[in-house]
């Protein structure tokens, strides 16, 4: 009887023996598991949007990120090489090392076909325009009785239909008119010039003189400035030259419009 009990404990000891090994190596396992997959560790993603490439990797890497280039695309009122998108997307948890996919802006302008716009009128030659990707630019109106586009250029050079040129370029035209044909002044005043010159084209105007004040340090500046004042000045019941050139000045200080009367319609 006393054989038999010693011999009971002895397997009971390795069995509870065996079973604390077990233990140990389940949590050692559960350890090196957890430090290699970040088991509960999360950090949130960074925003790289609008950054250039090389600040979006310093940026991700010194969080622990890895950044992979997914694909690009062209947008013509973004910078060259700046991230446009990404996944996953900016502030969202995730865990240390994950890659960041990146859509950027293009570093090369893509090339399209220049259309045909002789025989079509000033409103139809901006609309063909910008399926392509392209703008009118300055508009020259010469003695002609069709109304329409006579000749366009490319860089002061007469260009025909098919030829290619970077997307987002602008093209000069010739609009035959009636002898001192004229039009309603446009007001500008409040748009920037990307929009004042649109609005300009479609009356048959162009953008002259472009005066930026103190604030205005840099191209961009230029970009999202607004206008404050311009000549010929806001006169709805006056009427101009089509053709005319109008001067404008820019400003990023909103103030400057509390004092003027006059806003685009």
């Amino acid at each position: 009887m006393q054989i038999f009990f010693c011999l009971a404990k002895k397997i009971l000891i390795h069995i509870l023996l065996q079973f604390v090994i077990f233990i140990v190596i389940i949590g050692i396992i559960y350890a090196y598991l957890s430090s290699y997959t970040y088991h509960n560790i999360s950090i949130e993603v960074p925003d790289l949007r609008n950054l250039t490439v090389k600040d979006a990797v310093k940026i991700a890497g010194d969080r622990g990120f890895k950044i992979v280039i997914a694909d690009s695309m062209f947008l013509i009122d973004k910078p060259k090489g700046i991230v446009i998108s990404q996944v996953p997307e900016p502030k969202q948890k995730v865990k240390p090392e994950r890659k960041i996919f990146l859509i950027i802006n293009g570093y090369s302008t893509p090339k399209v076909s220049v259309p045909n716009l002789e025989g079509l009128t000033l409103r139809q030659a901006i609309a063909e325009c910008e399926l392509y990707g392209l703008k009118i630019g300055k508009v020259n109106f010469v003695p002609d009785i069709s109304n329409t586009v006579v000749k366009q250029y490319y860089k002061g050079k007469e260009i025909k239909g098919n030829m290619l040129i970077p997307r987002g370029s602008y093209i000069d035209v010739d609009v035959g008119q009636v002898t001192n044909a004229f039009t309603n002044i446009v007001c500008v005043i409040g748009n920037t010039i990307e929009k004042a010159k649109e609005l300009l084209t479609l009356n048959g105007l162009n953008l002259g003189a472009i005066i930026g004040d103190n604030t205005i340090k840099t191209k961009k500046d230029s970009m999202n400035a607004i206008i404050w004042k311009q000549t010929p000045v806001c006169n709805y019941s006056e009427q101009i030259l089509t053709g005319t050139f109008v001067d404008v000045w820019i400003t990023l200080d909103t103030s400057l419009l509390l004092n003027n009367s006059y806003k685009s319609q």
